[in-house]
């Protein structure tokens, strides 16, 4: 290490273990720095409410979606001092959302978001980015929710993630929309996944939604009904 460089930080550390598949080191680590926040500043420190974001950054990152949900909701029961920055309560509020709905706790997670996007509409206003980095979440839940008109609501702020773009972009030569208008098929292309996704498939005991057949001459290869 050169004179100038900073030693790494716990999380940098512990994301360091996760890369090298050392999960339990990188839990031992980040629970260590939790427990010193604590016994440093207290448990309603904004020092406490970093540590626990940290941890459940890691853990999401690890795959333990719903062990991070709880970190995340330590950190959002850390009340704000008086002059505190804001957006980072918001912060632990959108990924304790986040962490639910990857959690299977779907209810819960759009709640959590919901309340995230009304404090940083408060916060930033309609125009800002800030406001508008909370709606696609909140659009994933929704729709797995089975709420459609809901997703669309929050997708209408304006705000689509780069990756749910590409993935429109990169189908659409093979794709017949079939009259599906751009922002149902942006709901569609969605990219908050951890892995590919099954297109067509029979699950037995469930409905049958989807079937593959020969490709069209025009080249379509996938059809929206």
């Amino acid at each position: 290490m050169s004179p100038s460089a900073a030693p790494a930080n716990p999380f940098d550390k512990a994301m360091a273990l996760v890369r090298e598949g050392r999960v339990a080191d990188a839990e031992k680590l980040m629970s260590r720095a939790v427990n010193q926040a604590a016994r440093e500043h207290g448990k309603q420190s904004a020092a406490y409410a970093t540590a626990q974001s940290d941890m459940g950054n890691m853990l999401l990152r690890a795959e333990q979606p719903a062990w991070a949900a709880e970190c995340f909701r330590a950190a959002v029961a850390v009340p704000a001092a008086p002059g505190e920055d804001p957006p980072a309560r918001l912060d632990h509020q959108l990924n304790l959302g986040i962490a639910l709905t990857l959690s299977a706790r779907l209810e819960e997670g759009a709640e959590a978001l919901r309340e995230s996007c009304a404090g940083r509409l408060a916060c930033y206003g309609p125009d800002h980015l800030g406001y508008a980095y909370g709606l696609e979440p909140l659009a994933e839940a929704r729709l797995r929710l089975g709420d459609l008109a809901g997703a669309r609501e929050a997708l209408s702020g304006g705000y689509v993630s780069g990756g749910t773009r590409r993935n429109l972009d990169w189908v659409r030569p093979h794709l017949d929309p079939g009259g599906v208008a751009d922002d149902d098929l942006l709901l569609l292309a969605d990219a908050q996944t951890s892995g590919g996704l099954l297109v067509a498939g029979e699950v037995p005991g469930y409905p049958v939604i989807g079937s593959l057949v020969a490709a069209r001459a025009d080249g379509v290869t996938l059809e929206v009904r």
